[in-house]
């Protein structure tokens, strides 16, 4: 697409250096017949991420699929892709970080809502390719709960923990779930937001690329804070 949103060139499901190649040729040849200059890319730090701009007390989390090792079992690949991954993210309002942070040393349950919300549309398997969210009834069982374990002036820590059970179909996928968060008093924001999922997953979606690979099979989920510019400044 050029800088006004004209199309120029395309080409599906690029994994392979010389079309990645040719489409960029073809695509700057087109955009030059329209008498655009060529101009220097800006230098300014950019923030990359999808989904709405972050809002104050708001948490942008990025996500990564990927497997996880099955020991001496085989796993499947293409001569294409090998050792595949994929990204994502998950948006938190600052009414939903917040039921990150309650103040107890001992477990406390984040809101149903905002679980089913974080199981349904983001713990998928997504490593291979597209994936969409799980169904009202796919949601089997699980939680996810937050405690304080360490507090000082400057910051206060908490322990993720839970478990999620998610059936539709012949997919399945059952895990384990850990991770921290850290928030500063001065600042009111979190610093630190790291969540895993890890566990069995089975089956195959219409576009995920899992045809020859219907497990069962060991997959994890990373949550973590999406850079952003202001950050690596």
């Amino acid at each position: 697409m050029s800088p006004q949103g004209d199309y120029l060139a395309g080409n599906f499901g690029i994994v392979r250096e010389q079309k990645a190649k040719a489409l960029m040729t073809e695509a700057l040849k087109t955009w030059k017949a329209t008498g655009a200059a060529i101009r220097p890319v800006p230098g300014n730090d950019l923030a990359v991420y999808g989904g709405d701009e972050p809002q104050p007390g708001a948490v942008k989390l990025q996500l990564a699929y990927r497997d996880l090792p099955r020991g001496t079992v085989e796993r499947p690949s293409t001569a294409d892709v090998q050792n595949p991954y994929n990204l994502g993210w998950f948006d938190l309002s600052a009414e939903e970080a917040k039921a990150f942070l309650a103040d107890s040393s001992k477990p406390t349950l984040i809101p149903k809502r905002l679980f089913e919300k974080l199981a349904r549309s983001k713990l998928k398997d997504a490593v291979r390719g597209q994936m969409s969210g799980w169904s009202a009834t796919a949601l089997q069982g699980g939680s996810l709960s937050t405690q304080r374990i360490s507090k000082n002036a400057k910051e206060s820590t908490f322990r993720l923990t839970g478990s999620v059970d998610l059936q539709e179909d012949d997919r399945h996928y059952q895990a384990q779930l850990h991770g921290k968060v850290v928030y500063d008093h001065r600042s009111k924001t979190i610093l630190t937001f790291d969540l895993v999922a890890s566990g069995q997953r089975t089956g195959k979606g219409g576009a995920n690329g899992r045809e020859t690979d219907n497990g069962p099979a060991p997959m994890g989920i990373a949550f973590t804070l999406f850079p952003t510019p202001s950050a690596s400044q």
